[in-house]
């Protein structure tokens, strides 16, 4: 399934986009975890509270899965993939929402982590987290048959020795001879000069 996250400040804002039944034929919160508030609002104002002990100003880490087209994903399913990027991202045990989107048959899922480690005061390192997310969906295609997006795809890796070793080529694999500066060429021009009068009896 597709992966978005963002890190994300505002816990009204984020909330009221989240419950919005305008552009959902159903919306469902199906977990609150670590949190002692019973809505949505209510459990990101938790968090933001928290929060607040702390220099972050984005708290929240929100990430929206996405099923393929014409799959129907299992709760159990959706809960294999959160797992997945809770070991990823080093956020497991974290506090977080669960809020499922239908729209026209189709079901989609929100989660709302916690950054802020409570014991430490600080908020989780998130660095490089669009890379891990899509390590994780390209990993849920594969494990379920779904046919995988291009874009998921594994492009060639080139290493940085074979790309040192191919920037010296050209595309017919010649060997290419660096260039000169026009400085190089008057020197090495001079010394042949003063070579050739030495050499002159």
């Amino acid at each position: 399934m597709i992966i978005k996250a963002s890190s994300r400040g505002s816990y009204r804002n984020l909330a009221n986009h989240l419950t919005n039944t305008r552009d959902n034929d159903h919306v469902t919160l199906h977990e609150m975890r670590g949190l002692a508030g019973s809505s949505l609002h209510a459990g990101l104002a938790e968090i933001d509270a928290v929060s607040r002990g702390t220099r972050c100003q984005k708290p929240f880490f929100s990430v929206s899965f996405n099923p393929p087209m014409g799959q129907q994903v299992t709760h159990a399913q959706f809960d294999e993939a959160f797992a997945k990027l809770e070991r990823k991202l080093g956020l497991v045990d974290q506090p977080r929402a669960v809020i499922y989107h239908e729209k026209e048959g189709r079901r989609h899922c929100h989660v709302v982590w916690s950054r802020i480690d409570s014991q430490e005061m600080k908020a989780i390192d998130m660095s490089h987290f669009k890379l891990k997310c899509t390590d994780i969906s390209r990993e849920l295609y594969q494990e379920h048959g779904w046919q995988m997006p291009k874009g998921l795809i594994n492009k060639q890796i080139v290493t940085p020795s074979s790309s040192a070793a191919l920037s010296g080529l050209t595309l017919s694999g010649r060997a290419l001879i660096p260039k000169r500066s026009n400085h190089s060429f008057r020197m090495h021009g001079k010394a042949l000069i003063i070579n050739r009068a030495l050499a002159t009896p």
